[in-house]
């Protein structure tokens, strides 16, 4: 979220986000950290005249010593140099929509539920809002519960499910195995496996349709850039299997029909989400509900 205002300066805004927003958005439920950027708290800065000191036989440590002694607080960082109102640093800043703010990031806990957490954000705006001045905005520059809101990003995961199942059924099938204990445990141990693919795929083209990129070349960029990620991960997962399809005795004949299905489930789960999942992404997410409208440029030096 962005705080901004026409007829406040950033140390002032600085001081709301520190004292009011930030501490309240902490105490709710889920949320792990709130991290303040482009924050511009006072400080008074000293630009020394190297001339004028040399003139008075003084130094630098000379005026240092005397701004200690007359201060009940040690001044921070270093002296450069005419003394005049100032933030403690100058070298960083950042933007909203072209104009000079204060950005802030909640940060859930990790076992937190993102939309109930952002919920809770929503509510208690507000009333903090209602603690501030009529000049100070907050605006929202970026949401992830949206693309979890989102019907079709619920959905497209899980089609992959059932399609996977279904594939694998279809392999065991033509390879002469049949349903029983052995394969049904095999099948519902790979179910775990068979929506981790997908929904890596589907976050990966979120993630470039959020910074606002068409559906399509998302979902060909994003398919593209985790193709070898997905497929290195199948084939490692196969791996595992590998020594019991060559166990003997009855125990290797018993688990061998059980690594065959896994490796299957595992296989038939990364072809879906290399193809299945980017075609579907591309024709049904909607750049509209998950693209923020709002600009946010963070410049640091």
């Amino acid at each position: 979220m962005g705080i901004s205002s026409p007829s406040m300066n950033l140390a002032q805004l600085g001081s709301f986000a520190d004292n009011l927003i930030s501490p309240t958005l902490s105490t709710l439920n889920g949320v792990a950290q709130v991290e303040v950027y482009g924050q511009k708290r006072y400080a008074v800065r000293i630009n020394v005249k190297a001339d004028a000191l040399a003139a008075r036989g003084l130094t630098l440590d000379d005026l240092a010593a005397t701004l200690k002694s007359a201060n009940a607080n040690t001044p921070l960082g270093t002296l450069n140099a005419e003394v005049l109102d100032s933030v403690e640093v100058i070298k960083s800043g950042s933007w909203v929509n072209g104009e000079r703010a204060i950005v802030m990031a909640v940060q859930r806990q990790p076992d937190a539920n993102t939309v109930a957490v952002v919920d809770d954000i929503y509510t208690a705006l507000p009333h903090l809002q209602n603690q501030m001045p009529d000049s100070i905005r907050v605006q929202i520059m970026n949401d992830r519960s949206k693309s979890i809101r989102d019907t079709a990003a619920t959905i497209i995961p899980t089609l992959s499910l059932p399609i996977s199942i279904i594939g694998t059924i279809a392999l065991m099938k033509w390879l002469g195995y049949s349903l029983d204990n052995i394969s049904l445990l095999g099948i519902t141990l790979a179910v775990g496996l068979v929506v981790d693919d997908a929904i890596v795929m589907l976050e990966n083209i979120m993630r470039h349709i959020e910074n606002g990129m068409a559906p399509l070349r998302a979902a060909l960029i994003g398919s593209k850039e985790m193709g070898f990620t997905i497929v290195s991960i199948s084939v490692s997962l196969v791996a595992v299997f590998i020594p019991i399809f060559f166990m003997p005795g009855v125990i290797g004949l018993m688990f061998h029909e059980f690594a065959v299905v896994v490796s299957l489930a595992i296989l038939v789960s990364a072809l879906v989400s290399l193809t299945l999942i980017p075609m579907l992404s591309s024709k049904f997410l909607s750049a509209q509900n998950v693209h923020n409208q709002n600009s946010f440029v963070w410049n640091g030096v």
